[in-house]
């Protein structure tokens, strides 16, 4: 039998549960790899401060709440938050460089109700935290009849919510110009932003970051936003950038992330990509075939880069384990070279070298 994905609180509030991070536990106190979890967190935004610093770069890691301790006065009375939860000792131990603000998120339109996620009401916060934190003004000044309101679909639900919450209007966000068509983990954006100011952002981050990109579109004239919780300090010294947003979800801390790139979303993203045309998944296909010319170089050599490390045993062993991928070998890889020439055949040629060796 299925378990439902959700408690009932107060007032129609569904809270997330029966998941697999176990955010119940979490979130009580509970659960067995909270302190672990908190010390490698620790370490790795330590790390990352100590390294942003020697590099003159702006960093900052905005933990988005989960819903359960914004509003925890809609929580079932059996459900009691605890103060010793892994983000508040995250917190505690990193005040230069992490915000984790759920009481900031008290109005009761900044998440919704039947959804994980916060709203483009809760993103817009987070946003003036992050430009805050960088020490940056804010041109867009957001109030209630700038929003439109709106009926939602939740992932907490199949129904909409009875009473409607706030959307960004379209006229307010930025161009995308590059999606590499890749579902959740590796999922690569480019926007371009509305802002004359010539600098650029990087958000390393997941479905929460969705929402939250087209307010940077209006302060800065590049978003770039990598879904990963990891952070890849060679691809943000590569294309200059100075500011650097790590934005992962509290019921994700559990399972901390490294950024030891040696097995890294760029090798995710190719996996996931030869996959996608392989098996013709047409969001893949699609924007292959659509590629912007300036971002084509960072694509191939993402790709080439990886592609030429599948002769690597260990890396062979990686991509066996994906059940598409068992009868992984260079002969399978010239297949994909094939169809990836008759989408594109100047990347493909681009390629050919790390192919046909």
């Amino acid at each position: 039998m299925t378990l439902p994905n959700h408690i009932e609180g107060k007032e129609s509030w569904l809270f997330l549960h029966n998941d697999t991070n176990k955010v119940i536990d979490e979130i009580t106190g509970r659960h067995p790899q909270t302190v672990s979890a908190a010390e490698k967190w620790v370490d790795l935004i330590k790390n990352r401060e100590r390294f942003a610093r020697e590099r003159d770069l702006n960093y900052v890691t905005y933990i988005v709440p989960n819903k359960h301790c914004t509003f925890e006065n809609f929580l079932p009375e059996n459900v009691v938050i605890s103060e010793q939860r892994l983000a508040s000792r995250v917190k505690e131990e990193c005040l230069e460089s992490v915000i984790y603000l759920p009481e900031k998120f008290s109005d009761e339109f900044t998440f919704h109700r039947n959804d994980t996620h916060w709203s483009d009401s809760g993103a817009y916060i987070a946003f003036k935290d992050i430009m805050g934190q960088f020490n940056l003004e804010v041109d867009l000044k957001l109030i209630d009849s700038n929003f439109n309101w709106r009926l939602h679909v939740g992932d907490l639900s199949n129904r909409e919510d009875t009473r409607k919450v706030p959307f960004l209007p379209n006229d307010l966000k930025g161009e995308k110009i590059f999606d590499n068509g890749i579902l959740h983990v590796a999922n690569t954006v480019v926007y371009q932003g509305n802002s004359e100011k010539k600098r650029s952002i990087i958000i390393f981050g997941g479905s929460s970051s969705s929402q939250i990109i087209n307010y940077f579109c209006s302060e800065f004239s590049l978003v770039y936003r990598i879904w990963t919780q990891s952070i890849d300090w060679e691809l943000v010294n590569k294309l200059g950038i100075k500011y650097v947003v790590s934005l992962p979800r509290e019921r994700f801390m559990i399972l901390p992330p490294t950024d030891d790139m040696s097995w890294d979303y760029s090798q995710t993203a190719a996996l996931k990509f030869l996959s996608g045309v392989a098996f013709n998944e047409k969001d893949v296909v699609r924007n292959f075939t659509l590629i912007p010319h300036q971002t084509v170089e960072l694509c191939v050599e993402v790709l080439a880069d990886t592609m030429s490390k599948m002769t690597n045993d260990d890396f062979s062993k990686r991509l066996a384990t994906n059940p598409q991928f068992n009868q992984i070998g260079v002969e399978y890889i010239k297949l994909v070279y094939n169809k990836i020439y008759s989408l594109n055949s100047a990347i493909a040629e681009r390629l050919e070298k790390y192919i046909y060796k």
